[in-house]
C-alpha cells in the first residue's frame, strides 16, 4: 500500500470520527430537550388517562421519558409544549430587556447600514479583499486581519504610508523590521532611519546574507560610519542653493530660534554659504572639496581677503553672484554674518566630523540601481547634527529622482524610505513636493512619527497636512495625547447605531417597553482611541472604510527566524570598509593657509612623511583660525616692526 493510500485512509478515519462526534452532540442536545418536556408537560397530560402513573412520572423524569409517548396523549403533549415554549420565550425576552448587560454583553459597537445618521463602519474582510492582499507575499505589510497577514500590493493606492505611534507602541518590531524583510522578499532597496541603531543590529547579518549592499551613515558613533561628503553632491547652482537652505534651516545660532529669527541675517548667511560651497567645488582640488575646506575658507582670513578672492573670479563664475549679493552689506554687517555662519558650522571643527565628511563611501544613486540597504543613525535626543542628516536624505531624494528621470520611468529597483522618527532627522525643504512626486519614480515613503503635534511642529503652516494628504494609507499604532486622538476620531467619521430606549412598568403583561431609533456615533471616540489595545492598530485607506487590524511582530514573520535574539544584539557591530584602508594625508590649503589633517587609524595618529624624528607625532589641529593667512612669516622683532610700518 503506497503512502498516498495510507494518507487517504487516515483522512477517512478522521472524517468518520468528526461525524460520530457531531451525531453524539446532537443526540445529547435532543435528550436534554426531550426529558424535561416528557417530565413536566407529558406527566401532566397523563393525569387524564392514569392518575397513579402520572404521579410516578412526576417523581421519576426517566420513567416519564419512557412511558409518556405511549399513553395516547401525544396531541395534548405537543400543545402544552407550544404553550410552555411561548411563555418561556416571552419571559426570556422580558428578562433580556430588563437586564441587557447580563444577557447580551458587548465590547464592540454594532453599526447599522442605515445612512440616516452616518455612513462610517469598519471594513470587513470581504470588502478588504478589493484593495488589500492577504497572506505572505510582496508589498507593504500592515499587520494581520482575522489571523492572516494583510498587505498593500498591486493596488491603485500609492505606497506612501504615515504612521502615528506613541513610544512603546511596537512600531519597530511590528512595522519597520517586518517591512525590511518584505523589501528583501520583493527584491527592493531600503533607506532606513534608525535612531538607536537597534534595527541595524537586528537586520545586518540577514541583509548581508542576501547579498545586499549595506552602508551606514552614523551620526551617533561616527567612528562606525561610512563617510559621506555633501559637497560631492553639488553639481549645479541649484544644488548649492538647496545645500545652503538645508544647513541654515537645521542649524541654530544662540539667541536666534532655529528656522526663524531675523530673515535678513538668515538670507545673508545663506548667500555667503552658497558662494563658499560653489567656490570650494569649482576651485579646490578634488580631494579638498569638502566641509573642512569650506570652513577653512570661511575662517582662514580677513574680510578684505575674502573680497579679493571672490573679486578675482570670472564674472560668470557660479560663486560670483551669491557673493556679490552678500558683499552689498556694510563691513560690520558682513563681519556679523561671517561670525553667525561660523557659529552654525562650528561642528565642522570636530575631527570626527572632518573625517566623516572628507570623502564619500556612499553612492546615493546605488539604491535605485541595485539592491541596497542604507541606514541613517540619527540621534533622537541631540539636534547638533540634524543638518547632516537632512542633507543626506535631501540629496538621496534628488539623486534618485534624477536617476528615474534619466531612465524615462521609475528606478530600475524600487526604493523604500522607512523613516522612523521622521521628525527627528531635520527639516527637508519642500518635502511636501517630493513626497507628492515620488510614486512615478519607483520610490515610496513610510513616515513614522509619535504624534500629529510633533509633525505639525516640524512642518508648520499647514505643510504637515499636505504631507499627510500625499499618503493613501494612515496607521495609528497608539496615541497618548488629545490632538492625535481627535484627529483620528474625526478621520474615522460617524456611523449609525441602533439606539434602544426602555420604559419599565408599563402594564402588568408588558412590564418593559422597548423603543428603537437610529442614532449617530463616532466610530471611535477620543477616549477610546487613547485606550486603544496595544495589540491592535487602526488602518485608514483612501476611498475605503477604516479597518481594525492586529499588529504582527517580526518573530511571527516567516523570515523572522533568521534574525538574532535581542540578547545577542550586543555582538553585532558594523565595521566600515574604509577602516581597513590606509588613508592619505590631505593638506587643506587656502591662499597660503595650510590646514594639515591627520587621520587616526586604530588609535594611532598618522605621521607626516617628512617628520624630522621617527616617532614624533603631528599635532591634531595646529591651525589657528584667527591668524591672517596672508601675513608673511616673521622671524624676528625687526621683521615685525618693518611689517607693521608697511601696514600703516
Amino acid at each position: 500500500m503506497g503512502i498516498n493510500a495510507l494518507q487517504l485512509k487516515a483522512a477517512y478515519r478522521r472524517a468518520g470520527m468528526v461525524l460520530r462526534r457531531r451525531r453524539l452532540r446532537r443526540l445529547a442536545v435532543a435528550l436534554v430537550l426531550y426529558v424535561p418536556s416528557a417530565w413536566l408537560p407529558g406527566s401532566f397530560t397523563v393525569l387524564f388517562v392514569d392518575y397513579d402513573l402520572a404521579m410516578r412520572c412526576f417523581q421519576n423524569p426517566l420513567l416519564a421519558a419512557v412511558t409518556v409517548p405511549f399513553q395516547g396523549t401525544l396531541p395534548w403533549w405537543l400543545g402544552l409544549n407550544l404553550v410552555f415554549g411561548f411563555f418561556g420565550y416571552w419571559y426570556y425576552l422580558q428578562l433580556r430587556a430588563r437586564f441587557p448587560d447580563t444577557f447580551n454583553p458587548r465590547d464592540e459597537v454594532d453599526f447599522m447600514r442605515d445612512p440616516s445618521c452616518g455612513t462610517s463602519r469598519w471594513l470587513d474582510r470581504r470588502n478588504a479583499e478589493k484593495v488589500l492582499s492577504f497572506g505572505h507575499g510582496p508589498g507593504f505589510l500592515f499587520g494581520t486581519m482575522e489571523g492572516d497577514p494583510v498587505r498593500l500590493h498591486g493596488s491603485d493606492l500609492n505606497r506612501n504610508v504615515i504612521v502615528f505611534g506613541s513610544p512603546g507602541s511596537r512600531k519597530t518590531r511590528s512595522l519597520v523590521i517586518p517591512n525590511i524583510l518584505q523589501a528583501v522578499v520583493s527584491g527592493e532597496s531600503c533607506v532606513i532611519t534608525d535612531p538607536k541603531g537597534e534595527i541595524l543590529r537586528y537586520t545586518l547579518g540577514y541583509l548581508q546574507s542576501r547579498n545586499y549592499n549595506v552602508n551606514v551613515f552614523n551620526l551617533v558613533e561616527m567612528h562606525r560610519s561610512d563617510r559621506w561628503n555633501p559637497l560631492a553632491e553639488i553639481q549645479t547652482g541649484l544644488d548649492a542653493q538647496l545645500f545652503s537652505e538645508v544647513v541654515i534651516a537645521n542649524t541654530a545660532v544662540p539667541g536666534i530660534r532655529k528656522m526663524g529669527g531675523d530673515p535678513f541675517w538668515t538670507r545673508a548667511e545663506q548667500n555667503l554659504l552658497k558662494a563658499l560651497a560653489l567656490y570650494v567645488v569649482n576651485e579646490m582640488p578634488p580631494e579638498q572639496r569638502n566641509l573642512e575646506s569650506l570652513y577653512a575658507v570661511l575662517s582662514c582670513g580677513s574680510l578684505d581677503r575674502l573680497d579679493i578672492t571672490f573679486g578675482s573670479l570670472a564674472p560668470d563664475h557660479p560663486a560670483k553672484a551669491p557673493y556679490n549679493v552678500f558683499s552689498h552689506a556694510d563691513k560690520p554687517v558682513k563681519g556679523g554674518v561671517i561670525i553667525g555662519l561660523g557659529t552654525r558650522l562650528q561642528v565642522v571643527q570636530n575631527p570626527e566630523v572632518k573625517r566623516l565628511t572628507s570623502t564619500s563611501d556612499i553612492d546615493l544613486r546605488a539604491p535605485g540601481l541595485e539592491r541596497c540597504a542604507y541606514f541613517g543613525i540619527v540621534s533622537d535626543t541631540d539636534t547638533t547634527f540634524d543638518f547632516l542628516a537632512s542633507l543626506f536624505f535631501t540629496f538621496l531624494f534628488i539623486k534618485l529622482t534624477r536617476l528615474a528621470d534619466s531612465k524615462g520611468g521609475p528606478c530600475p529597483v524600487r526604493v523604500n524610505f522607512i523613516l522612523d522618527e521622521f521628525c527627528n532627522i531635520g527639516s527637508i525643504p519642500d518635502f511636501k513636493k517630493r513626497i507628492a512626486t515620488v510614486r512615478s519614480r519607483g520610490l515610496n515613503c513610510v513616515l513614522i512619527t509619535q504624534s500629529v503635534a510633533q509633525l505639525k511642529n516640524r512642518y508648520p503652516d499647514d505643510e504637515w497636512q499636505e504631507i499627510i494628504s500625499c499618503c493613501d494609507s494612515r496607521l495609528l499604532f497608539g496615541a497618548n495625547e488629545p490632538m492625535t486622538a481627535k484627529y483620528f476620531s474625526d478621520l474615522l467619521g460617524v456611523g449609525t447605531v441602533n439606539r434602544v430606549s426602555r420604559q419599565h412598568k408599563v402594564t402588568a403583561l408588558d412590564p418593559v417597553k422597548l423603543g428603537h431609533a437610529p442614532s449617530p456615533r463616532n466610530l471611535l471616540n477620543l477616549d477610546e482611541i487613547l485606550r486603544l489595545n496595544r495589540e491592535k492598530a487602526v488602518l485608514c485607506l483612501a476611498s475605503f472604510p477604516p479597518a481594525m487590524i492586529e499588529k504582527l511582530d517580526f518573530t511571527g514573520y516567516p523570515e523572522g527566524g533568521s534574525l538574532p535574539d535581542a540578547a545577542d544584539l550586543g555582538g553585532v557591530v558594523y565595521r566600515p570598509a574604509h577602516l581597513d584602508e590606509t588613508p592619505p594625508e590631505v593638506i587643506v590649503e587656502y591662499s597660503g593657509c595650510s590646514v594639515p589633517r591627520t587621520e587616526k587609524l586604530n588609535g594611532k595618529t598618522k605621521k607626516k612623511k617628512d617628520d624630522p624624528e621617527d616617532g614624533a607625532e603631528l599635532a591634531e589641529d595646529p591651525f589657528d583660525p584667527f591668524r591672517d593667512p596672508f601675513a608673511p612669516e616673521l622671524d624676528s622683532e625687526e621683521d615685525l616692526g618693518m611689517y607693521q610700518d608697511q601696514d600703516k
